[in-house]
Order: C-alpha cells, then sequence, then structure tokens
C-alpha cells in the first residue's frame, strides 16, 4: 500500500489525479469512501479526472426519469462515456471495464494498492 494523502485533500463528491508507481489514477471520494480507478477511459483514452462525478441517469418504461449511483459514476469529459467507481463498469457498454484498485483508509490517510 503507498499513502497518497489525507481523506480530507480529496473534495467529498470530487476527485483528484494522482500517480501511484508510474500508474496514472483517478481517486474518486463519496463520503468516507474512496475509489481509485485508472486515470484513463476505455473508449478512447480521456483522463476521467478531467470529467465530472455524477449519477447514472435512467428512465423508466413510463418515460421518467430518475438518478441511480448518485456520485458513484465518473461521466469522461471526451464523448460523455459513464463508468461506475464502485467496480470500474462502463455504464452503457457490456464487458468494458476500467481498471480498479484497492484504498484502504486509516487514521484520515488514503493509501492505495497497485
Amino acid at each position: 500500500m503507498t499513502e497518497i494523502c489525507k481523506l480530507n485533500e480529496i473534495p467529498d463528491g470530487g476527485m483528484r489525479p494522482v500517480i501511484v508507481e508510474k500508474h496514472c489514477l483517478v481517486l474518486v471520494r463519496r463520503g468516507d469512501d474512496v475509489y481509485a480507478l485508472l486515470d484513463q477511459c476505455p473508449h478512447q483514452g480521456a483522463p476521467l479526472s478531467c470529467g465530472v462525478v455524477t449519477c447514472r441517469r435512467m428512465i423508466d418504461t413510463a418515460g421518467n426519469y430518475h438518478a441511480e449511483k448518485d456520485g458513484l459514476i465518473v461521466r469522461c469529459p471526451w464523448h460523455n462515456w459513464e463508468i461506475d467507481v464502485t467496480d470500474g463498469s462502463a455504464c452503457h457498454a457490456d464487458n468494458v471495464r476500467v481498471r480498479t484498485f484497492p484504498v484502504v483508509i486509516k487514521n484520515g490517510v488514503v493509501s492505495v494498492e497497485v
């Protein structure tokens, strides 16, 4: 595990790009949880850290919109691909994933294993 930063150095609901052992990662914080992903969209390689943290917008059979996984989706800045930070899956492309990395928070310090 590599210590990265203090939890309060990542804005709640925001992201922080970091380099860990030559890997460009993006840390995404939601409350007391932090997720680490490769900072590269699987579509065309855009840095996910330049996108936004959002929700997955869904539409039901009646045509009503609702949000799922608020604060757990990163939207790519280039073509709006949506990545679930909890497992790295692309929301609209089966079998496409961004590599994720284990995160440990101890005494307010965020560490990542690469």
